[in-house]
């Protein structure tokens, strides 16, 4: 399966994996308290999202 996505174009492995992403995080949501319970406190405190992703920026910046 991975393979098959290796050799995809960047945008159709964009899209499939996006797909595959979202549909694992609603899964989660719907079934998992913990996961629940989290993704409503991160949508109140977008402060901590916000630095979250500026050090995951910057981490994947350095990395390359």
């Amino acid at each position: 399966m991975l393979n098959f996505i290796a050799k995809l174009d960047p945008n159709a492995g964009l899209a499939i994996g996006t797909v595959i992403g979202l549909s694992i995080s609603a899964l989660l949501f719907f079934t998992v308290p913990v996961y629940h319970a989290y993704m409503i406190w991160s949508l109140h405190h977008f402060w901590w999202l916000a630095a979250c992703g500026v050090v995951g920026a910057y981490i994947g910046y350095r990395s390359n």
